[in-house]
């Protein structure tokens, strides 16, 4: 569903609006239709938020660094709505490297350490220029490197995106089809808790934990045992 088929859906659940007249647009509403339009952008606002790992906010990178340049953000890297760089995992490494004169043979993974370390080690004084083995995440979100480039290699890696913002009819929420009414149960206990309607809150709120429930099973990584397969 799009943006605005998910408010007519919101409007056809909530049992207070003529199905027969149903928004057309979501642009320039205005009294009841435009809380609608409000709701439902808040309330995929509320399920993008609900969780820091969400597989649908993942995306990659990759990009040319400059030599003797040790630090990085989003914009540097040209990486689109960028949020967050995503961190060591257990079992896996999110950012590498390789030196582009060579391939992708010569691909590496960097392990991260914290940032004192990082800049104990590679932020203060002269430094000796090498292939970055390192990375930290700053406090206001750089990638930095350690040691700093001697070259111009390739990193590539993941970072997590910003927010989706629904604003135009066609727009559709970056999550699987499958997983829409997620933001129709939610926009609807928005609804129902302006009007006060405990019964409509009760039902909207149940069907929501029943939507998100089959969300983190499809777009949440399961925890693993050592390296072995996810836990069911």
């Amino acid at each position: 569903m799009n943006f605005k088929e998910i408010c007519q859906r919101v409007e056809i659940e909530s049992g207070t609006v003529d199905v027969s007249a149903l928004l057309s647009t979501v642009v320039g509403q205005t009294s009841r239709k435009l809380k609608v339009v409000g709701w439902v952008q808040a309330a995929w606002q509320i399920v993008q938020g609900a969780r820091t790992d969400w597989r649908f906010m993942r995306r990659e990178y990759g990009q040319i660094l400059q030599a003797g340049k040790g630090s990085y953000t989003g914009a540097d890297l040209s990486v689109p709505r960028f949020s967050m760089w995503l961190r060591d995992q257990r079992d896996y490494r999110p950012h590498s490297i390789y030196d582009p004169d060579i391939g992708a043979t010569d691909l590496t993974p960097l392990s991260e350490i914290s940032w004192n370390r990082w800049r104990d080690e590679f932020g203060r004084g002269a430094q000796t220029a090498g292939r970055p083995q390192v990375y930290a995440i700053s406090p206001d979100d750089r990638i930095c490197l350690g040691p700093v480039p001697d070259k111009a290699y390739r990193l590539e890696g993941e970072y997590l995106r910003e927010f989706q913002s629904l604003a135009a009819d066609s727009d559709v929420p970056e999550i699987p089809a499958t997983h829409h009414l997620v933001i129709v149960w939610r926009a609807l206990m928005l609804l129902a808790d302006h009007d006060e309607a405990d019964k409509a809150l009760s039902s909207a709120t149940a069907k929501f934990i029943t939507a998100m429930e089959k969300l983190e099973r499809d777009q949440v990584d399961r925890p693993r045992i050592g390296r072995g397969p996810p836990i069911a």
